[in-house]
């Protein structure tokens, strides 16, 4: 145990200076990024981006709940199960013979390939 954690401290400066090249290459990309984003943007949507992100810094210490906006919830697309299924429901009867039949099949010889 005392082993790794030796290990841990002698290579901790090499991890730390690999670390820090990586975090200025994403500075100089997030910088581009808000830059440009600031640029089309209204300047009142970006003083109350700066205000709400200036709140949620300051109080975070006190109440944990104000960084929820920057929790963000993406939704996931459709599984190809159910874009197949609504495909299949939309052709009626003749499923076989419709394009999401040709559609199938051709996904099912391309994964057998």
């Amino acid at each position: 145990m005392l082993d790794n954690n030796w290990k841990k401290m002698v290579h901790m400066v090499q991890a730390l200076c690999i670390k820090y090249k990586r975090a200025l290459k994403g500075l100089t990309t997030a910088t581009h990024a808000y830059n440009s984003l600031t640029a089309t943007a209204k300047e009142a949507l970006v003083r109350k981006w700066t205000q709400e992100e200036e709140d949620m810094q300051g109080g975070h210490a006190h109440d944990i709940t104000s960084m929820d906006a920057l929790d963000v919830q993406v939704q996931r697309g459709p599984t190809r199960a159910e874009m197949q299924l609504r495909i299949t429901e939309g052709e009626g009867p003749n499923a076989a013979t419709g394009s999401a039949g040709w559609i199938t099949l051709g996904l099912k010889v391309e994964e057998m390939q």
